[in-house]
């Protein structure tokens, strides 16, 4: 939990102060690009992690953040992705 931050108005009533996004805060330089799920992925696969230990971590997919990806789902996800980046990739060629 964290405190809202708090600033005195020109009145000095004590008002709310806007915090920005992540967001907004990235598009302004000063937080670091976000990483593609599937680069982090890549990264920890390299590295010679397991689906398992790296499904730990709580990777979801789409809108939905409450349903974080099994092992299982986290591979089934990965290796189609591989194969979709793949066959995009022969077809520029």
């Amino acid at each position: 939990m964290h405190p809202m931050p708090w600033a005195r108005t020109v009145h000095g009533a004590a008002a709310a102060v806007p915090v920005p996004t992540k967001f907004q805060a990235a598009s302004k330089g000063s937080w670091p690009p976000v990483p593609d799920l599937f680069d982090v992925i890549t990264y920890f696969r390299a590295r010679g992690d397991s689906y398992t230990l790296i499904a730990s971590i709580g990777f979801w997919v789409g809108e939905e953040p409450s349903k974080a990806l099994t092992a299982r789902g986290l591979k089934l996800w990965y290796e189609a992705e591989l194969e979709r980046r793949a066959a995009a990739k022969a077809s520029i060629r």
